[in-house]
């Protein structure tokens, strides 16, 4: 869950990023709730300071390579497949992606 400020800068990114539904009113399907079971901010958080993206504004890590890996790890968990790419280094994980219409291209 997150406040009416966040969900504003989630509703800001691409849907491919980010999407932002209501508890109370909106539908969800069985993927949209094990996506949700697998990610979530605590472990997000802890991606953001592995690669030393704290401070950096969330417009921007959440289109870096590394958020790119986690969306895609999170992906693979809610549709029950086995996930083999390998998590961006350190510094190319705070590397920039290219968005297109269903998935980053890496920069």
């Amino acid at each position: 869950m997150i406040c009416f400020k966040c969900s504003e800068m989630h509703r800001a990114l691409e849907a491919s990023i980010s999407t932002v539904k209501c508890l109370n009113s909106d539908d969800w399907n069985e993927f949209e709730i094990s996506h949700l079971e697998a990610g979530g901010n605590e472990a997000f958080d802890q991606l953001i300071k592995k690669y030393s993206l704290p401070e950096v504004p969330a417009l921007v890590k959440y289109k870096t390579k590394a958020a790119q890996h986690y969306r895609l790890q999170l992906e693979s968990i809610a549709n029950k497949t086995i996930f083999e790419d390998s998590a961006p280094s350190l510094e190319e994980g705070k590397l920039p992606c290219i968005i297109t219409a269903e998935y980053f291209i890496s920069v």
